[in-house]
């Protein structure tokens, strides 16, 4: 037994070797019915990972499952195959699905391959071709038939048609009158049903064979969550083995007591009409924090989250339809404390959400967090973030408003505040301020403040960042109330108010709006200060000087007048003659 396992490995290794160097088309070929893990390094978190189209026989199908990379930098994907003549079913992490592609773009990124063939349409070929890394052995070593053995299958049912597995081997669907299939039988003496319905609908009565079995349904809270698994309630079962297997069922639709999970949606795009709304978040994200659910709390990457079960987050699920994976959803236990981040975009706050109208809480230190409980059965979960401009809160004497403009790489969600205000300063920081401005002199002392600002629903309730310095300058527009000489103005600022200071030249100044523009990079105390000079204005005159001026017009006028009498007598004179 020892020297077959090791021979596996060995087989196993030397095909992951000659992969390298085929080409795509040529693969190492896995059969039959088992387990598989395969685990490849990846970038932790990285959420730019794609997934390629998903095929069953030729056919693609919608590809739904996680993509998350653990914190360790592993990705793993466990594989659970079934050999079948009917539909052909492949799981990964609890989604149907076949091909599986994470393409190589730049950095830390692989591409990973999962091929299902039905080449007999009962013989399972499972591929595995990563472009960096190496697999891991499979986990179980499936055994090398088709199927040994051949029942005949009856099923008739009342209400919901369930999916019924054999030893796991999926069954045609619908009704069915002595259908052969093939399934894996090990000569125990007994075989394994898995019978189950979508979850708005429960099973009530399953016999089999005219036993009945109804008593083994999941009933209780823990036994539902325990039994959910792709969307579906099943009931497991083991039953004596026979050459044909009649089963009945009877549903109905799941009661409120019996409704243990909530189910929800939603997808990161622009509303296009009304009806649209109720699961769309528009310019912003939502991510998992944490999950409590009777006493325990639960953090992302814990392993009680899986695809498929009761404990489902999945995120950026890739489809033809949406191949960049704007959508998500989540199965989690009705009941349950969720906490989710709502995080919107740079320019834009949460003004409104809501898991279809239920109410919510918003974390009182943690930024962007929102706790609600999950509801029962199907419900959307929608944010709506509007597009809010970075601001100017101008309550300072003389400034009736202004503007602020930053980079674009300085903050990554919501916007920014400035606050302008009229401060007192001690008188050791009065001198130093008269010290640093030299030939200015102060007319107006400031407090000049940044902060991120989030909303919290509102914009009268919200999360703030203080932000003291900045990666690079910020350009500041002040709408003044008086006129002032802007050529003679300049801006004194107190770096950090602490014992530096520096003086900081206008950008401009708009005489019509009235508006001065500087830029700066740290936020403090600053001051506006007039340049000091003795230029006398051209209508003014000073009352020191109206003495001089008086006897100097007084003194033009007598010598005028006395050149004007000396100027007839000449001409009298020469007259005489």
């Amino acid at each position: 037994m020892k020297n077959k396992f090791k021979l596996l490995i060995a087989l196993f290794i030397m095909g992951c070797m000659v992969i390298t160097i085929l080409p795509l088309s040529s693969f190492a070929t896995l059969y039959g019915s088992g387990s598989y893990e395969f685990s490849f390094d990846c970038q932790p978190h990285n959420a730019d990972l794609t997934v390629g189209d998903i095929t069953i026989n030729g056919n693609k199908m919608n590809s739904e499952f996680d993509r998350f990379c653990t914190d360790n930098g592993q990705y793993t994907i466990y594989v659970d195959i079934t050999s079948t003549s009917g539909e052909p079913r492949l799981n990964v992490n609890g989604g149907t699905s076949v091909t599986i592609t994470l393409d190589k773009t730049e950095g830390n990124k692989y591409t990973f391959k999962i091929v299902y063939d039905m080449a007999t349409n009962v013989q399972n070929h499972l591929s595995v071709t990563p472009q960096s890394g190496t697999p891991s052995v499979p986990t179980a070593n499936p055994s090398d038939n088709e199927g040994n053995e051949e029942g005949a299958f009856t099923y008739t049912f009342e209400g919901e048609s369930a999916d019924i597995f054999i030893n796991g081997t999926l069954l045609p669907s619908g009704t069915l009158t002595s259908e052969k299939v093939k399934y894996n039988y090990d000569s125990s003496g007994t075989v394994t049903l898995e019978i189950g319905t979508i979850f708005l609908y429960r099973l009530t009565e399953l016999k089999v064979n005219g036993t009945d079995y109804s008593s083994q349904l999941p009933d209780t809270t823990e036994e539902m969550l325990e039994a959910f698994k792709d969307q579906r309630f099943f009931a497991t079962i083991d039953v004596p083995y026979a050459t044909s297997y009649a089963i009945t069922t009877k549903s109905e639709e799941t009661d409120r007591e019996h409704m243990v999970v909530g189910n929800f949606l939603w997808d990161r795009r622009t509303p296009t009409s009304e009806e649209e709304v109720d699961d769309c978040l528009d310019h912003g994200d939502i991510k998992l924090v944490k999950l409590k659910y009777k006493g325990n709390t639960y953090y992302p990457g814990d392993k009680i989250f899986v695809n498929g079960t009761a404990y489902d987050w999945s995120d950026h699920i890739v489809t033809d339809k949406d191949p960049s994976g704007t959508a998500g959803g989540a199965t989690l236990p009705a009941g349950a404390e969720l906490t989710v981040k709502l995080v919107p975009d740079y320019g834009y706050q949460l003004v409104s959400f809501g898991p279809n109208g239920g109410s919510f809480t918003a974390d009182s230190e943690n930024q962007s967090e929102f706790t609600f409980e999950v509801g029962r059965g199907n419900f959307h979960l929608a944010a709506h973030f509007e597009q809010v401009a970075d601001a100017v809160d101008a309550k300072a004497n003389n400034i009736e408003s202004g503007s602020i403009k930053i980079a674009d790489n300085e903050i990554d969600t919501g916007s920014v505040v400035l606050s302008v205000n009229d401060i007192n300063l001690s008188d050791d920081k009065v001198e130093e301020f008269a010290s640093a401005a030299g030939d200015y002199k102060v007319s107006q002392y400031l407090g000049i403040n940044l902060d991120q600002v989030i909303y919290k629903g509102t914009p009268n309730d919200v999360w703030t960042n203080k932000m003291d310095e900045l990666n690079s300058e910020a350009t500041v527009t002040l709408q003044l109330s008086d006129v002032i000489d802007a050529d003679e103005i300049a801006i004194v600022h107190n770096i950090h108010d602490g014992e530096e200071f520096e003086i900081i030249n206008l950008e401009s100044y708009d005489e019509d709006a009235n508006t001065i523009t500087f830029k700066t990079k740290s936020f403090s105390s600053y001051a506006i200060a007039t340049k000091k000079t003795s230029k006398v204005s051209s209508n003014t005159i000073s009352t020191g000087d109206n003495c001089t001026n008086i006897i100097i017009a007084i003194s033009i006028v007598a010598i005028a007048t006395l050149g004007l009498i000396i100027l007839i007598e000449k001409n009298k004179k020469i007259s005489a003659l």
